[in-house]
């Protein structure tokens, strides 16, 4: 949501990024629903559902690490995330975890690989990013480098489009 936004609303891109690029991520807003998602989710019994339309996947784990009284780890690189996002937050200097994201889910569930292969079956892409954990710490791993996620900031679209 966050890049397609941008991409909409910004012309300074124009300067750094070509058309393509741009028409591209114009075009995400036509995925910023997550409603065929959640109802598929829900269908299989996920216990935990929320988008990621304000403040990003950071926001939506610290609501989901409140909400279920667990902590989390998280493997940071397997959350999915398009490279002209990474480049659109490279060039505003803000953090793309904390960009809203609406058209992703984040779903907790019991077993992870039949609800993935059930999202895949209908043409959604899934990953499993962590687990929950008995005790409260909030953990996000990169490889070897672990880091505990802060009490979330307000959404990084609030510094561009203000």
């Amino acid at each position: 949501e966050g890049s397609c936004i941008l991409a909409e609303d910004r012309e300074e891109l124009r300067e750094t990024f070509p058309e393509t690029i741009l028409m591209r991520m114009r075009a995400l807003r036509n995925y910023l629903s997550v409603r065929r998602e959640a109802q598929i989710c829900a269908g299989e019994g996920a216990e935990y559902l929320t988008d990621l339309s304000e403040g990003g996947i950071h926001a939506a784990l610290w609501r989901l690490s409140v909400k279920t009284r667990c902590g989390f780890v998280v493997d940071t690189p397997a959350i999915p995330m398009l490279q002209e996002t990474i480049e659109f937050a490279n060039h505003y200097d803000i953090d793309p975890y904390r960009m809203r994201s609406a058209g992703s889910l984040l779903a907790v569930t019991k077993d992870a690989g039949s609800l993935i292969g059930k999202l895949e079956d209908s043409g959604i892409p899934a990953v499993m990013i962590g687990e929950l954990t008995k005790d409260h710490d909030k953990i996000l791993r990169n490889d070897e480098e672990i880091r505990y996620l802060d009490l979330p900031q307000p959404d990084e679209m609030l510094r561009i489009i203000q």
